[in-house]
């Protein structure tokens, strides 16, 4: 269960945060993390894991009636490089930030990661979890994490990024079997999610 966390500050002022510190939820999202609780209420996971990032945590922190969070750094933001920290309406207006929105397979981004470095460690942390005994799995990451574990499970290409939104607080679920992965659900916000429960 791959949930995205609530909107944060940065979402809310239309910045790329990144890695950076600090940057935690705003009013809204704390008022969706409220609602996400609500919405998984009575869901009993063997596991949750989230991303070390500030916004990861606050989104799951309460949640499960004090069962241990483990932090698990694979699950971590996209590091931007020299993107990160910059508004949204200046970075659709640069050529550089278009090709990265078109050709994100061939993509590094400048002083950071590449887009297939990111989606190679999503998925070998996903790996990771699948012969442990833990059968429902609830891990706080972020939009693009949650992309790119979906586009490795539908074989999709990591170009043309934007042709999939991953709201905050939404969660999509993927099925791990034999080294395989399978879509259950995307970008939901309802209480249905736990229907796919095991």
């Amino acid at each position: 269960f791959l949930l995205r966390h609530a909107q944060s500050i940065a979402n809310e002022q239309g910045f790329l945060a990144g890695r950076m510190p600090d940057i935690n939820l705003s009013r809204k999202g704390i008022v969706q993390r409220k609602d996400l609780h609500k919405r998984l209420a009575g869901s009993k996971f063997d596991l949750l894991l989230t991303s070390p990032i500030e916004r990861c945590l606050q989104t799951i922190e309460g949640f499960g009636e004090g069962q241990k969070l483990f932090i698990d750094s694979g699950f971590t933001e996209v590091d931007y490089g020299v993107w990160t920290g910059k508004k949204f309406s200046s970075l659709r207006r640069n050529p550089e930030w278009k090709k990265i929105i078109n050709s994100g397979s061939k993509i590094t981004f400048a002083k950071g990661e590449s887009v297939k470095a990111v989606q190679k460690r999503t998925v070998q942390t996903l790996l990771s979890y699948e012969n442990r005994k833990h059968k429902n799995i609830l891990v706080a990451t972020h939009a693009d994490v949650v992309k790119f574990a979906i586009f490795h499970a539908l074989g999709v290409s990591l170009d043309n990024l934007d042709r999939l939104h991953i709201d905050n607080a939404s969660i999509s679920v993927i099925d791990l079997h034999k080294g395989e992965f399978s879509v259950r659900a995307v970008n939901d916000r309802s209480s249905k999610i736990k229907e796919y429960l095991l």
